[in-house]
């Protein structure tokens, strides 16, 4: 199980009952952790019997735009272009190494306070510092299961402060990723690394015709639906007029134009950190870091804020973790 060594200022929403679009395929499977020490890069690991790896050596042209590999068991060459070994680099730069915490899902955008007195906390906030450029992870649970999700943020390391014994720290959520195989204990065994790829530099699935007019009409319903549901926070009381301007504030006043940006801000406005007093709508963060293409996100943006504002209104069931 995970040290107990972060004492946070999160909790974990746990879901009820999700709509199938959103627990049918979106959230990955859950992380296994290991106890084990280790200190290794995500280029470092050795062959095994279940992932056999194969000798290759590399030789480049300098007349032509082609690199010569060479398989060390067939001895026969095969070529890489320039756009072969751009793509390649470009994979490779997805990858890397950092910290994580595991406390809650947040989206790119999003900013936290978290603290703790135990001495294992303070020595990732000064690894993260001295190490990482001040950049870790942040790793949310499984809303059904509550076990670790392998879908989470990179974060920026904003303040440390320092009370006596107790440390605490400001994070933004910048970039997702998804963990590539099991986190691991660093050598002190005081916090977890897990090797990642940065998902929002990866291509993504093109949209068809139908799910582009699908996704684009919905994209074009939500402004006039987060004024609806501005107004009923307000009416029903769930915020003052304080505090809906500083969760707008915080995601910027401006409704963004793109599909993707307009789906993880509609997300982080009904999951909003701070939290509310009371849920105003399921929590969707861990499917928003999950969705495939811009179709899935603004979907999931469209019915949460429905969901949301059906609730508000008082109509039908309550639903997850309303």
């Amino acid at each position: 199980t995970m040290p107990q060594f972060l004492t946070l200022t999160l909790t974990t929403t746990i879901i009820v009952a999700l709509t199938p679009f959103v627990c049918a395929w979106l959230l990955p499977v859950p992380l296994s952790l290991t106890s084990r020490s280790a200190s290794r890069s995500f280029t470092s690991r050795s062959p095994s019997p279940s992932n056999p790896t194969t000798s290759i050596s590399i030789t480049t042209s300098t007349t032509t735009s082609t690199t010569r590999l060479f398989d060390a068991g067939e001895n026969e060459p095969f070529f890489l272009s320039t756009s072969d070994m751009e793509r390649l680099s470009q994979m490779k730069a997805r990858h890397k190494t950092i910290p994580i915490m595991l406390a809650d899902s947040l989206l790119p955008g999003q900013q936290v306070r978290l603290g703790s007195d135990e001495e294992k906390f303070q020595r990732l906030v000064e690894t993260i510092q001295e190490e990482q450029q001040g950049e870790l992870g942040m790793i949310g649970f499984h809303p059904l299961t509550g076990n670790p999700l392998s879908i989470g943020v990179t974060c920026t390391l904003e303040h440390v402060f320092h009370y006596g014994d107790h440390c605490s720290i400001g994070v933004h959520a910048s970039k997702s990723f998804e963990v590539q195989g099991e986190p691991y204990l660093d050598e002190t065994e005081s916090f977890y690394l897990a090797d990642i790829e940065l998902v929002d530099e990866r291509p993504e699935p093109a949209l068809n015709a139908e799910e582009f007019r699908s996704a684009q009409r919905r994209h074009d319903e939500i402004p006039g639906m987060v004024e609806t549901w501005k107004g009923l926070i307000l009416e029903k009381k769930r915020a003052s007029v304080k505090e809906l301007a500083e969760i707008l504030e915080g995601l910027g006043a401006d409704l963004p134009t793109t599909m993707k940006e307009r789906s993880i801000w509609v997300a982080s406005l009904v999951n909003p950190l701070p939290r509310l007093e009371e849920s105003v709508c399921m929590e969707v963060r861990p499917a928003m870091l999950a969705c495939r293409n811009d179709y899935d996100r603004v979907n999931l943006a469209w019915t949460s804020l429905t969901y949301s504002i059906d609730h508000l209104r008082g109509k039908g069931e309550r639903r997850g973790a309303f």
